[in-house]
């Protein structure tokens, strides 16, 4: 078995105390790669802050004021598209009473 005393002696130091003995014969660390990344220290946690996280009382305002003009938009576009069609049908009834009339016309 090979001892500290033994490896000294054979790797032909001299030293003059243990500890010497201790630190020629340590391993070194390998060096640090550039890649290698460097560890970051853990950030202290901040204290809790709630107008970050939620969109408060601006915020519910806002969504309910575009809910709100949404839903009369929406209103809006529907009595339009009723006003659109019976006003079509209207003008369809009319243009087959015409067709008819002209039609009485020519027969006799």
């Amino acid at each position: 078995m090979l001892t500290l005393a033994t490896a000294v002696f054979l790797a032909g130091i001299e030293l003059t105390s243990a500890a010497e003995a201790v630190i020629a014969v340590a391993p070194t660390p390998p060096p640090k790669s550039p890649s290698a990344p460097t560890p970051t220290p853990t950030p202290t946690p901040m204290p809790f802050d709630e107008t970050l996280i939620t969109p408060g009382p601006f915020g519910f305002i806002v969504t309910f004021g575009i809910a709100a003009v949404t839903v009369l938009l929406v209103l809006d576009m529907v009595r339009r598209v009723r006003r659109v069609r019976l006003r079509q049908e209207l003008e369809s009834e009319a243009e087959r009473a015409r067709d008819a009339d002209a039609g009485n016309d020519s027969a006799a």
